[in-house]
């Protein structure tokens, strides 16, 4: 069988690329308090915690997948949360203070990035070992994850599923040719107006982030593997409209082109042809989910996390490997282990 040549590499987003700063009842508490003075002394973070929880299930129960199941909308289900915690430490709610926290945990003031995350996505297109490589995200998540990877200063696409591919191609010409596509801020709640300026203040970048799986919008959570699947769904999206930016942004090469019958086509697009890697910190949705969906797994842990799980206890280092593709991975082992994010693109880049 012959080798992939391109690889599609997704990550989860929270605990893997980002990480909270600190526990959610902590940053709840210190901004009621400071911003919006709520002192009740029984707003402790052990009772904001148990609020939290308890309006949290709630939420979930009456309104699955953050409002999105009943058309609620993901700022109206967080409102709610938000609304429903605090009430037993407040009469009258202060009307910002919802807003506030959405806003702080839509970016990376609530959220710290991977270290050194920017610099080696942008170096991992220089490696030599596949032809081609696709970064994507696959989440448990409402639709915040674009906002807040884009805050911390990577080139986020907006592209997203469910989006078609028209749209995407539409969005691009017009970056292209220096606008702001309307609506395209509108893809997400928060930051609305930011998404195409920040996402490509450079059009013919690169982008780190290529694409967004989120729960949010499939339907169904990790480790189902339609939303694996919904994944594979984007990659021919992905490539045409890397082809089509490639040749915009490449003038003398466009003109060469005129003439010649299907040079501006996509090449035909085979899964074959994809080695498909997926990382994440959590055993059950993200390697079993990757494993059942057909991808191969790497598990983000700490040598403390690996030697406390029956599962991960002696999971093999990719760093102690040497360079090989993931294809080739795969027919030794059924996941392997990181301890950063770092120690992955840099094997990668090998």
């Amino acid at each position: 069988m012959a080798k992939a040549r391109n690889l599609v590499i997704c990550f989860d987003a929270f605990g893997t690329l980002f990480k909270i700063k600190q526990p959610i009842e902590q940053q709840y508490g210190d901004i009621a308090r400071r911003q919006f003075g709520l002192d009740d002394p029984g707003m402790t973070d052990d009772q904001l915690r148990a609020s939290f929880r308890a309006a949290f299930k709630t939420a979930s129960r009456q309104h699955p997948n953050y409002g999105h199941t009943s058309n609620m909308g993901a700022t109206a289900w967080w409102t709610s949360v938000i609304n429903d915690t605090f009430r037993p430490f407040a009469g009258d709610l202060p009307r910002g203070l919802a807003p506030r926290l959405i806003e702080r945990f839509a970016s990376s003031e609530a959220y710290t990035m991977a270290p050194q995350l920017t610099t080696l996505l942008r170096e991992l297109q220089l490696q030599k070992r596949y032809d081609q490589i696709v970064v994507g995200v696959i989440t448990n998540s409402d639709d915040r994850v674009p906002d807040i990877l884009m805050s911390m200063g990577l080139r986020v696409r907006p592209l997203r599923y469910g989006q078609s591919q028209d749209q995407d191609q539409d969005q691009d010409d017009q970056l292209l040719d220096g606008q702001d596509p309307e609506g395209l801020g509108k893809l997400t709640e928060q930051n609305e107006a930011s998404i195409g300026q920040s996402s490509h203040p450079n059009p013919n970048a690169e982008n780190d982030i290529d694409f967004h799986c989120m729960s949010y919008d499939v339907g169904v959570e990790k480790p189902d593997p339609r939303i694996f699947r919904a994944a594979e769904g984007l990659l021919p999206v992905v490539l045409a409209s890397k082809q089509k930016r490639n040749i915009k942004g490449l003038h003398a090469a466009l003109q060469q082109s005129i003439g010649h019958k299907g040079s501006h086509d996509t090449p035909p697009f085979s899964l074959k042809d994809w080695d498909r890697m997926y990382v994440g910190d959590e055993w059950e949705k993200d390697v079993v989910g990757a494993q059942t969906a057909g991808w191969f797994p790497v598990l983000l842990q700490d040598e403390g996390e690996r030697s406390q799980n029956d599962n991960t206890r002696g999971i093999q280092l990719l760093t102690q490997l040497p360079p090989q593709t993931v294809g080739e991975l795969a027919k030794q082992y059924v996941v392997v282990g990181i301890d950063s994010i770092a120690s992955l693109l840099e094997w990668l880049k090998r």
